[in-house]
């Protein structure tokens, strides 16, 4: 998913590959709804009416470094939380 891009759903989001665009997962305010990403950098994030969004002075450097594991992203306590997975 490429700088831009938007995936919008009322459920989860499951990216096999690198996401760097806007993501918004629960639309309709499944606040249970989570984002997994090989390569969690999006711009936005968004879960049910909860949002994050990438710092503006983020090193592009550190973007293009890939992790060695996948991510999700998932609401805990009033706010976006991203934690290692394995799938």
């Amino acid at each position: 998913m490429n700088p831009g891009a938007q995936i919008i759903a009322g459920g989860n989001i499951d990216i096999r590959g690198t996401c760097r665009g806007i993501v918004h997962a629960g639309a309709f305010g499944d606040v249970n709804a989570f984002i997994v990403a090989d390569h969690l950098i999006p711009l936005q994030i968004r879960i049910a009416d909860f949002f994050s969004r990438s710092p503006d002075d983020l090193d592009p450097a550190e973007v293009n470094v890939k992790s060695n594991y996948p991510e999700k992203a998932f609401v805990k306590d009033g706010q976006i939380v991203v934690e290692p997975i394995k799938r």
